[in-house]
């Protein structure tokens, strides 16, 4: 594990030598004064680490900080190199020598840091450096919110990336050594796939790439923006290319053929564990080496322009963490294609970055998608920095996917910090949030996450169904529950309270939940959801039409139609009967021995693992979350591709009074002219209000009607859900058929 590493190699209190000037005691020599950062001189200057040299391996870490002008191209700059490595949750424990104006002074750093610049040091060299934990002064907000717009800079730059993902052992070191001299010789590569004394090695790679550094979030932008990246571990080294080909050659054919799975069940220690490898496309070694190669395209003009959205990579690189909750969308803002990084500062200055760093940063956006400046700023409320994700989301999406613009409410990908200060009170709390807005999408939800499974390994595994909305634009939607109605930006909007922080979204009732079902258990099919669709001769009735294609969500693995033989391989799974009270989907993947039944099964975990079957007060199927309730509301989002559940809450009449109040300091300051007008209306009797949506021609323009009466209820965001033949702009052929009127949502 990152972070088990030497710590300077003596224990604390023991006399260390550290070569070229002097000898001193790394415990006395700075009479016990810690470094303190000096103030940059300008918000366009960095620091840089002055490692210097030793002979000596265990010696104290001794370096130096340095001031550089990072925008004037006249003045030669020292050539440097940028570490990769992960914070985590190490404690700040190792001491380091920083020596300034011939004066040493103590400095803390994790111990898994200390380890990384004692490999890297050189015998008789200073070495140049930029280390974000020392390079940065981390208790300054507002170097922070300066200095991370800067990070992409920093690490293009940089001569050449290190990536220390922690001390070495014999894993490691089998590890690396396979993927130099045996994966990546080709001509060798299928015999590997069938050479059962290979096990141990596999095993040993696939334990490499659950190192914490690969589930650091902040290495996407320093591995992707990097000329050149070596990973290191311990005093073992293989150059990123190397190693970016050897996973990819791994992942694939497991991928594809699970064939590294079949070579582990030969190895007598291994083969009682079924398909070992589950799921090791979805691991961050693997999502981070397909990043590299995704992320940017060359132009003709030789220069690198970002592929995806902020949206995209946010919702597909939700197996990263990152220790503050805010770097989940902060880390990403410098390679995505549709935003550029800007301090808070600057644009309460009507400043902008330095010049030079400005045209870096925006150069790739010529001839391709304008981007726009996304504010960092360290001092917002996690809540605020989520609800603008959103609002940036939906605002990005409408020029391209207008449909499927609210979807964003639909992926989780925000993590809910342990201990948070509440931000509507200011008072710290321990645990999840329960103010939290529903409508932010938590990452706990994710599909796939590293956990300790049944056999006591850690690995990669599904927790959750996939989401139903799919990926992002460019990405092809699965569904068009509202068919081609647009998200109205006229009733968009968000309002933070004292109580509460509201999201408002146009749409209508579709129906209601009438029963839930017990939830799936792993993927597997409870015997009840036979039993509530009548099919319990399973071995001689052909399943339901809407039972089969419900379990599917009535779409293949591809997104579209569900190919033909679906039909018959779940009346062939269900045909072997259930066992234990369900149908055991893993156990007929694994050794069912049918990969047309194999595929079938996969895709029904993929819809169906923690979510429940429901009966909608209509009679239809569908499939929600195991935690939605009989009379939930099944509503149609304008904007959003699938069906979603809300639970309607009545105001108190304290909530009104508040919500009052609170408005008319809002007209006051001319903030919230909508909900001025919500509170007009209904003080004069009118019973409808009207809201128009101006992202129409003025030809069809339409109207959204909302009673006064709406204003008494909020509503909790459950999730999304799919219903049985509602998923293709039916709900729209139903709502014109029976009337169902459109209104504004109060999302809390």
């Amino acid at each position: 594990m990152a972070g088990a590493g030497r710590n300077g190699g003596k224990k604390k209190g023991k006399k260390q030598q550290h070569d070229g000037e002097s000898s001193s005691d790394s415990e006395g020599s700075d009479h016990g004064r810690k470094y303190l950062h000096s103030s940059l001189s300008h918000r366009g200057h960095i620091r840089l680490l002055k490692l210097l040299p030793s002979r000596n391996r265990g010696a104290v870490i001794t370096c130096g900080l340095s001031e550089h002008n990072f925008d004037d191209e006249n003045i030669k700059q020292p050539e440097f190199e940028a570490v990769s490595w992960s914070w985590g949750k190490h404690v700040w424990d190792s001491k380091i020598i920083i020596r300034k104006d011939n004066e040493d002074f103590t400095f803390t750093v994790p111990e898994t840091l200390a380890s990384c610049l004692m490999a890297l040091r050189h015998r008789h060299d200073t070495k140049y450096l930029w280390v974000d934990a020392i390079c940065i002064n981390q208790d300054l907000l507002q170097e922070k919110n300066h200095q991370i717009p800067m990070m992409p800079l920093i690490y293009g730059r940089a001569k050449c990336v290190n990536i220390w993902i922690g001390d070495s052992d014999s894993d490691s070191k089998l590890a690396i050594d396979f993927m130099q001299n045996e994966i990546l010789r080709l001509q060798h590569f299928d015999e590997l796939l069938d050479d059962p004394q290979s096990a141990t090695k596999w095993l040993a790679l696939g334990n490499l790439l659950t190192r914490p550094w690969f589930s650091r979030r902040w290495v996407i932008q320093e591995i992707v923006l990097a000329q050149k990246a070596v990973i290191y571990c311990g005093r073992d080294s293989i150059d990123w290319n190397d190693f970016a080909d050897a996973v990819q050659l791994f992942v694939r054919v497991e991928s594809a053929t699970r064939k590294v799975s079949e070579v582990m069940k030969k190895d007598p220690k291994f083969y009682r564990v079924p398909n070992w490898f589950d799921y090791v496309s979805a691991l961050g070694a693997s999502r981070l080496v397909d990043a590299t190669t995704a992320t940017f395209r060359i132009t003709k003009h030789k220069t690198r322009q970002p592929v995806p959205s902020l949206e995209y990579l946010v919702s597909t690189l939700t197996t990263f963490e990152c220790s503050d909750p805010r770097d989940t969308l902060y880390a990403l803002v410098a390679i995505a294609k549709d935003t550029n990084p800007i301090a808070v500062e600057d644009v309460q200055n009507r400043s902008v970055l330095p010049e030079k760093a400005a045209r870096l940063l925006t150069a790739w956006a010529d001839g391709h998608v304008t981007t726009k400046r996304y504010i960092v700023d360290y001092s917002l409320d996690y809540v605020d920095v989520c609800r603008d994700f959103i609002e940036f989301s939906i605002k990005q999406s409408f020029r391209f996917d207008a449909a499927g613009a609210l979807d964003v409410i639909c992926r989780p990908w925000a993590p809910n910090p342990e201990v948070k200060i509440n931000p509507y009170q200011g008072q710290k709390i321990e645990g999840p949030d329960a103010r939290f807005p529903s409508w932010i999408p938590q990452l706990e939800d994710a599909p796939f996450a590293m956990f300790i499974h049944a056999d006591n390994n850690l690995k990669m595994g599904r927790k959750n169904a996939d989401p139903l909305v799919g990926l992002p634009y460019p990405a092809r939607r699965p569904y068009s529950a509202a068919a081609v109605r647009s998200v109205v930006l006229d009733t968009l909007r968000f309002k933070k309270r004292s109580t509460h922080y509201s999201m408002y979204v146009s749409g209508f009732v579709l129906d209601s939940v009438k029963e839930v079902l017990v939830a799936s258990q792993a993927g597997n099919i409870p015997e009840e959801w036979f039993k509530a669709v009548n099919w319990t001769n399973t071995r001689e009735e052909p399943p339901p039409m809407a039972f089969w294609r419900t379990l599917v969500a009535d779409r293949g693995e591809d997104g579209l139609d569900p190919p033909g033989f679906f039909l018959r391989a779940c009346r062939e799974a269900a045909g072997r009967g259930l066992a234990s009270g369900s149908l055991n989907t893993s156990e007929l993947i694994n050794q069912g021995r049918s990969s047309i039944i194999s595929d079938f099964l996969r895709r029904v975990q993929s819809v169906i693992w923690n979510r429940s079957l429901m009966i909608t007060e209509s009679g239809a199927l569908g499939i929600v979350r195991k935690d939605v309730e009989a009379k939930d509301l099944i509503c149609i989002l304008y904007g959003c591709s699938v069906p979603v559940i809300f639970r309607q809450h009545v105001k108190t009449d304290g909530d009104l009074e508040l919500q009052r109040v609170e408005d008319d300091e809002d007209i006051k300051k001319n903030a919230a002219k909508k909900i001025w007008k919500w509170w007009r209306f209904k003080s004069k009797g009118i019973r409808e209000i009207e809201w128009q949506d101006s992202t129409t021609s003025q030809a069809q323009k339409s109207k959204i009607r909302s009673k006064a009466e709406d204003l008494e209820y909020w509503y909790e965001f459950i999730g999304e859900c799919y219903v049985h033949e509602m998923m293709d702009g039916d709900a729209i052929t139903y709502q014109n058929t029976y009337g169902k009127r459109a209104r504004v949502f109060e999302l809390r």
